[in-house]
């Protein structure tokens, strides 16, 4: 019953993450790559890291504007919440 609950909450966010997914992930894999530097360890840190980084970043996103801006968030969510 528990993992039903956390996944309905993290449901309604599945279209704003399919928008803006991808400029997010070029912004967050330049960071990681000055960060880190530009070799192999890098870049399959990367490769691993900025999904997981961006799905949280835009839930956060997606939560913020449901409480400060609800009508942004229903066009960002697909009117999902």
């Amino acid at each position: 019953m528990l993992k039903y609950n956390i996944a309905e909450n993290f449901l309604g966010y599945t279209f704003i993450i399919y928008v803006f997914h991808e400029p997010g992930l070029t912004v967050i894999k330049k960071l990681l790559f000055n960060f880190f530097g530009n070799n192999a360890y890098a870049a399959l840190f990367s490769y691993i890291a900025s999904p997981i980084m961006m799905v949280f970043f835009l839930i956060f996103f997606g939560k913020f504007l449901r409480v400060h801006f609800p009508e942004i968030s229903k066009i960002t969510t697909g009117n999902r919440l």
